[in-house]
């Protein structure tokens, strides 16, 4: 019995750890102060480097998935990196980037 117990509390210790396992997310705001006084070529750069952003916050999380296999493997649950941090930056960069497209048409840039 104290066994189970036992491995139950460092299950729940190691769930709890695992969160620690990745970074802090940085999540963009929809809307910027400066939105108004952007220029056609302002929103377009920042629309692209966005989209390379999503793309290289795709390539981490599927890194990351890889690193929580041999991570479980050879610890344990302790060190798995289980949290959306990838995810919830690559949807907060897509609303700014629907944002900016409403911009972008607003002032009628070309290419929208």
């Amino acid at each position: 019995m104290r066994l189970c117990v036992a491995l139950g509390a460092f299950s729940a210790l190691a769930i709890l750890l695992s969160g620690c396992g990745g970074r802090e997310a940085r999540i963009v705001s929809e809307h910027s102060d400066f939105d108004a006084k952007l220029t056609c070529e302002h929103l377009q750069g920042e629309r692209q480097v966005n989209e390379t952003r999503i793309l290289e916050l795709t390539g981490e999380r599927k890194a990351a998935t890889a690193n929580n296999v041999g991570m479980f493997l050879a610890t344990g649950v302790v060190f798995l990196n289980l949290n959306d941090t990838e995810k919830r930056e690559a949807e907060a960069l897509q609303r700014r980037n629907a944002r900016l497209d409403e911009l972008m048409r607003a002032k009628a840039c070309p290419n929208t």
